[in-house]
């Protein structure tokens, strides 16, 4: 359980937090995914840095943020770095469209985090007072992602603000065994602005299972055949893309990751 404090209410709070107020952290991830949840954010990231971070009172803050540049380092993101732990524009802050692809993947390979970012609606439940008088606090809150419940197979993930970067929306949606993420930044109509970059990569891209094997038995010819880009990434994932206007365009996985070069044609 984590209590809000005063320094945790930046920018007020759109799930309408109060301080004093007692809530898990399960509780707050709801607060801080489906709204614009501001305050939410800082109550997470103020008691984990304190808590499991080693941050001492206001210091938690900055505790959770080193966490979180150090968290994407490991990804491997080098175009992203954390000043806030709400996404506030702030000096020295940035990312890239394709490290929030890769991070909003994190969040979806996570089954609780997967299923707060795709509920549309959530009734948050906190408490006040403390013994016998505890008594609960609710706060109803719905996702800020118009794209649940109105595009099929919407999934994820989050929508987010900021005079610097405009509106920014990173959204998932599954088809069957086909999956896509999307990041739209700095848009003036972000939600119609994801459809099309949604409704595009359905109707480009095939996917087909695909096996290691496949890849072992594929032998190397010239370059005049149709060439091959075979990506195997940190988590596996195997991604093909057949080049030229007249073939299908294949693809098993997610992003492409230190690629290299095979030569033949598909089983």
């Amino acid at each position: 359980m984590a209590t809000v404090y005063p320094r945790d209410l930046v920018g007020g709070s759109s799930a309408h937090l109060r301080a004093g107020e007692r809530l898990s952290l399960e509780q707050l991830l709801y607060a801080a995914s489906l709204p614009e949840g501001i305050s939410a954010a800082y109550t997470i990231a103020d008691y984990v840095g304190r808590t499991h971070l080693g941050g001492v009172g206001d210091d938690g803050i900055a505790a959770f943020v080193r966490a979180m540049n150090r968290y994407v380092e490991q990804m491997g993101l080098r175009n992203t770095h954390f000043e806030t732990p709400n996404g506030f524009d702030a000096p020295g802050q940035y990312s890239t469209a394709l490290d929030l692809a890769m991070i909003g993947r994190q969040v979806l390979r996570n089954p609780l985090l997967a299923n707060i970012v795709s509920t549309q609606s959530y009734r948050v439940t906190g408490y006040m007072g403390t013994g016998a008088n505890t008594v609960p606090v609710y706060h109803y809150v719905t996702n800020t992602n118009e794209l649940l419940g109105t595009y099929g197979g919407a999934n994820g993930i989050k929508t987010g603000t900021t005079y610097g970067a405009g509106e920014v929306l990173v959204a998932s949606a599954r088809r069957g065994h086909s999956a896509l993420i999307v990041v739209v930044m700095g848009s003036q109509d972000r939600f119609s602005d994801a459809r099309t970059l949604l409704d595009w990569g359905f109707a480009t891209y095939k996917w087909v299972p695909l096996s290691s094997r496949q890849f072992l038995s594929t032998t190397r010819r010239a370059t005049s055949q149709a060439a091959y880009t075979a990506v195997q990434s940190w988590n596996l994932d195997l991604t093909i893309y057949v080049p030229g206007p007249r073939r299908p365009h294949y693809w098993a996985g997610t992003i492409p990751l230190d690629p290299y070069p095979l030569f033949g044609e598909l089983p």
